[in-house]
């Protein structure tokens, strides 16, 4: 399988097919014990199921984590990223007075604050209700889509993954393999337009997912 620069790439599957496997190979947490793996990427960004914030640290100290920390610079950068996806009023709240879709807006901000040429998410919405999933799909979109970020999306939700990315992968399990890998038929900004195509579109990655 190979990811193009600037690609938004889904992975759904069986559970046990190594979606979350995949992802440890690629930020090279797992060595392969066959074939090899081909790095291309300067700076990683992952966002996790859940946010995994220091709950000692308000907003803006968890995001700048992954900067310089302490220094102006690093703080000023966290500032930005939390205004970026709309936590410009939550700086210096802790993770216990956010609510959890606050939490996961943490999450993706600290990610894009690492101004990562490759973003690994793990179902980062799976906790979430469907509009608060809905509406930071969205926001990842678009900051994605701006910053020419190349992702890779893990999701057991075909909703999800057929409005975010461009192409969707489907893994088999025992061993993990790839099934098929489906093109999305719809760029972005038209996909909303088509909703009757956007469903057969869901039903055939559905099928493939069966099929594994």
């Amino acid at each position: 399988m190979t990811v193009r620069a600037g690609e938004i790439v889904g992975i759904c599957g069986v559970s046990g097919s190594g979606k979350s496997t995949l992802l440890r190979l690629i930020a090279d947490r797992e060595t392969p014990t066959a074939g090899r793996m081909e790095r291309g990427f300067e700076r990683l960004g992952m966002v996790f199921q859940e946010p995994h914030l220091l709950p000692w640290l308000t907003a803006k100290d968890n995001v700048a984590l992954v900067r310089r920390n302490g220094t102006e610079e690093s703080r000023s950068a966290a500032a930005d990223a939390l205004t970026s996806v709309g936590l410009g009023h939550a700086l210096d709240q802790y993770p216990a007075q956010l609510s959890g879709g606050m939490r996961q807006r943490v999450g993706i901000a600290r990610a894009l604050a690492a101004e990562p040429d490759l973003l690994l998410m793990d179902e980062p919405f799976s906790s979430l209700d469907y509009f608060t999933s809905m509406d930071l799909l969205e926001l990842v979109r678009q900051r994605v889509l701006e910053r020419h970020i190349t992702v890779i999306f893990v999701s057991h939700d075909v909703r999800e993954l057929v409005r975010l990315c461009d192409r969707v992968v489907v893994m088999g399990g025992s061993p993990g393999h790839l099934i098929d890998e489906l093109p999305n038929p719809f760029p972005h900004g038209e996909r909303e337009q088509h909703p009757g195509a956007l469903a057969r579109f869901e039903d055939k990655v559905l099928t493939a997912i069966r099929q594994g």
